[in-house]
């Protein structure tokens, strides 16, 4: 029999949820670097993390992966971002699901 662990990221009605970032004071720091910065990083807060594996070659697994997140699996280095789920390539055989939280 195997087990699996589940983390409840809101397990009371009265906890809010926080991000690990939370008390990093982000907004604090917005607009204190160059206008014209070659990188920006954004925080994406609380969501869902889900790891695909499969046989990207296997027509039927691309196929079901399409049907069922309307996505095409992204190859090698790279993701598929426009709206929700986000899903990033991780490795030839995994993919990792961004879904919002809650």
């Amino acid at each position: 029999m195997s087990k699996a662990n589940v983390y409840q990221q809101r397990p009371e009605p009265g906890v809010h949820a926080e991000s690990p970032l939370h008390h990093a004071e982000l907004h604090k720091l917005a607009g204190k670097t160059a206008a014209k910065a070659g990188i920006v990083l954004r925080e994406k807060k609380l969501l869902g993390h889900l790891v695909l594996r499969g046989d990207a070659a296997d027509p039927a697994f691309a196929a079901a992966v399409h049907q069922a997140l309307g996505r095409v699996l992204p190859v090698g280095l790279t993701l598929g971002a426009s709206g929700a789920p986000s899903m990033l390539w991780l490795a030839p055989a995994a993919w990792l699901l961004l879904v919002p939280g809650g």
